[in-house]
């Protein structure tokens, strides 16, 4: 055969073809992306139950609809995304009533001047939006005040309610959520921050607010799995931490993490609302009950006046960017830029902490500058198959790396080894032969690739990996190599003990 498919001519000449397959020296980076499941406005544009990329916050804004559920977490994973796509997924609203607010405004005794004070209030807030604020004047009244805080609440579109005044009692203020079901209760309605701000209410001004309505439900998250079967959604962020939509979630990431899909993704969830219970004890038995996934990882945080969707799309798109850097580098450290730090009174100590990561529960702390960072992400992973203990996948970098080592593996065969014959050591091939595969190529090709995640510090110890390396012909099937690999991923240097034999 000859050394190139230049056909034979007759015609004096020269020719020259190019071949690709070892123009790729170094590690091809792994196609990642940020896929956002979540609810648009009823009348927002965007497709149903498709995969829309989403390259701004204007369009996001433009397709999902201001303040809904959807581009809500997704300005939140376009802010620590980079250059990283993010794809939004719209899921139609469950059958029900959406949850509303009630804000009654009472002036007890009001201040004598031409203005006496304000009222603010964080609204579903984040770094960048949620505060509403209204001034209070001398000759306010209930009625006045509530139609203020009206009028500022819909001059804000950002926002995941709307407001109207009460119909039967005009010094209350209804906020209604733009979306039906339960992931609408994460919105929250809070005086202050733990933010060295001090907003109290105008004196003599009282107000109570209450949830006469709480939705319930969520849209089956199935319907974002049927028309992205074949799509490779490296991290997901979901809203939905009902029962039945957790389940669908994690079987699904187990089909993609299969030797006959390897399209595998992780999805990313923030817990500690009131779907799961705010305190460390709830956190725990919530991770107990039933969640055993190592595609699967969970922030909790409880105290935020962020809710927990748009903290899920900020932790995954921090952890997204850093992994398309480096899956072998630890994700402490990260900020959650859009996320507000829960009040000091509901941060976790460091017993909880370690409780929490035992269970499979990630944990975060806040900076002196009020900014949250992530502490350490684990997966849900906690039991084998029997119900033992194990901790093979505790670690969310482990399956980060496990994950790109074997798409690049993949990758390079399909790309380098593409039109390869097979046959057995031990014959010596003329270069009329063509590319042949033996065991033994096979082999040293293996290596070769192992030393390139050796050297860029994702995997170690490559002599234990060249000891154990096993390239057989399959029996059965004389077309076919099979291999068994060990390979030893990286690990995170995340504590160092001292032992300080000091001496006087």
């Amino acid at each position: 055969m000859a050394l190139t498919s230049i056909p034979i001519t007759l015609v004096p000449g020269a020719a020259i073809q190019f071949d690709p397959r070892n123009a790729v020296r170094g590690l091809t980076g792994m196609p990642r992306s940020i896929n956002v499941i979540g609810q648009p406005l009823a009348s927002a544009p965007i497709a149903r139950g498709f995969r829309q990329l989403i390259t701004s916050n204007t369009q996001a804004v433009a397709l999902a609809g201001a303040g809904s559920l959807l581009a809500s977490m997704l300005l939140a994973a376009l802010r620590n995304a980079g250059n990283l796509p993010v794809y939004a997924i719209a899921l139609d609203d469950d059958a029900g009533s959406a949850s509303q607010w009630e804000v009654q405004f009472n002036i007890d005794d009001p201040v004598e001047g031409p203005s006496i004070g304000e009222f603010v209030r964080y609204i579903g807030a984040t770094s960048l939006n949620g505060r509403v604020r209204i001034a209070v004047n001398a000759d306010d009244t209930g009625d006045t005040l509530a139609q203020s805080f009206v009028d500022a609440v819909n001059d804000n579109p950002n926002l995941n309610v709307t407001a109207a005044v009460d119909g039967a009692d005009t010094s209350k203020a209804v906020l209604t959520a733009k979306w039906v079901g339960a992931t609408a209760n994460q919105i929250t309605i809070n005086q202050g921050l733990d933010l060295g701000r001090n907003e109290p209410d105008a004196a003599g001004l009282t107000v109570i607010t209450t949830q006469p309505v709480i939705s319930v439900g969520n849209p089956d998250i199935s319907a974002a799995f049927a028309a992205t079967e074949d799509d490779h959604m490296t991290k997901l962020v979901s809203p939905y931490l009902d029962e039945a939509n957790l389940r669908t979630l994690e079987a699904e990431l187990d089909r993609r993490w299969q030797y006959n899909s390897q399209r595998d993704g992780r999805a990313i969830f923030a817990v500690g609302n009131t779907d799961t219970g705010a305190t460390a004890a709830d956190l725990i038995a919530w991770a107990n009950n039933g969640r055993n996934s190592h595609q699967v990882a969970a922030l909790g945080i409880a105290g935020s006046a962020t809710p927990h969707f748009v903290i899920a799309a900020d932790v995954a798109s921090a952890i997204e960017a850093s992994a398309n850097k480096d899956p072998a580098v630890a994700f402490e450290g990260l900020p959650l830029r859009s996320t507000l730090p829960p009040n000091s009174n509901h941060r976790f100590s460091e017993t909880e902490r370690h409780q929490l990561l035992a269970a499979g529960v990630s944990t975060f702390n806040v900076d002196a500058a009020g900014l949250v960072r992530i502490e350490r992400m684990v997966t849900m992973y906690t039991e084998n198959e029997v119900g033992a203990l194990d901790t093979a996948y505790q670690d969310l970098n482990t399956v980060e790396v496990l994950s790109f080592w074997r798409w690049s593996q993949n990758n390079d065969i399909r790309r380098e080894l593409r039109g390869f014959k097979l046959a057995e050591d031990g014959d010596s091939f003329g270069p009329e032969a063509g590319p042949v595969m033996t065991p033994e190529r096979m082999r040293s090709w293996l290596i070769g690739h192992y030393q390139k995640f050796v050297s860029a510090g994702i995997m170690e110890n490559l002599s234990h990996y060249k000891d154990q390396l096993i390239v057989l012909r399959n029996s059965e099937d004389p077309n076919r190599l099979d291999t068994e690999q060990q390979p030893n991923t990286m690990n995170q240097l995340r504590f160092v003990g001292t032992n300080a034999a000091f001496v006087r």
